[in-house]
């Protein structure tokens, strides 16, 4: 069991006028020591993770407000397994509300083949995620059902890398379009920037970096939807952290099961 106790990062991201983050948690690895200039891939690939690399769990406290003051709040538990770089199962249950609890997203990457499921308490059963509905928003959390998977597609530099103290990079499949900047100076992720058919749905805000173990995580995270007019507040909540997960919970005909 890890300890429960953070370590935090003094980093604070620019948030230019805005109070607004599928990991969904995201997290980095800040201690690649580069001999050589590095490629845009090299640099993603080390500071840029939906997730914590290898196996955790955890539950995440959010809070949405609405454009006219109107705000709601929720919790859910993350539960993810990664075997391999390309190999990852994340579960996602809603704890509160009350009208969502027990509601439950698995999904299960591997690099060939990625498979969503949603099981829904009030009708009692699961159901698979078609392909046609991956960029739907998920139940409130401003991330759609892709944003769960890990970060697939042509990376590139969005700036020269010389230009300023961030590195900015673009990560592009098809129309998708996600921008990535990076701190230079230790590699934490400060903004993320999603673009569809060249329009900007939402950007997500670092807040909090915390040191899990001697992993460095993102605890607390704001997301701005621009679309849908609402920012969501996300906490991780560090006395629930652990390494040892729950197994079961990441078996796609135990979805159903729901204990809290």
């Amino acid at each position: 069991m890890l300890s429960s106790r953070f370590t935090l990062s003094n980093s604070k991201p620019e948030l230019k006028s805005l109070v607004p983050a599928a990991a969904l948690l995201l997290s980095l690895n800040s201690s690649a020591v580069w001999a050589v200039t590095p490629t845009a891939e090299e640099i993603f690939k080390q500071s840029i993770q939906m997730f914590p690399k290898g196996s955790i769990q955890y539950e995440v406290n959010a809070k949405t407000v609405f454009s006219d003051d109107y705000s709601e709040e929720k919790s859910f538990l993350v539960v993810k397994k990664q075997t391999q770089p390309e190999n990852m199962t994340v579960l996602i249950r809603f704890k509160q509300p009350e009208d969502v609890r027990c509601t439950s997203i698995l999904v299960d990457q591997t690099e060939q083949l990625t498979e969503r499921y949603v099981y829904l308490p009030a009708i009692g059963r699961s159901r698979l995620i078609p392909e046609s509905d991956q960029k739907k928003e998920m139940f409130g959390l401003g991330f759609s059902y892709e944003d769960i998977n890990q970060p697939k597609g042509q990376i590139s530099w969005s700036q020269s890398p010389d230009n300023s103290e961030y590195y900015e990079i673009e990560v592009k499949d098809q129309d998708r379009r996600n921008l990535y900047k990076i701190a230079k100076k230790d590699l934490v992720l400060k903004e993320i920037n999603y673009y569809s058919a060249n329009n900007l749905n939402k950007t997500v805000y670092i807040n909090q970096v915390a040191d899990v173990s001697g992993a460095s995580v993102i605890s607390q995270w704001q997301l701005k939807s621009y679309q849908e007019g609402k920012d969501i507040y996300y906490k991780i909540d560090e006395n629930t952290v652990s390494q040892q997960i729950q197994q079961g919970l990441l078996v796609k005909n135990r979805i159903k099961r729901c204990v809290f």
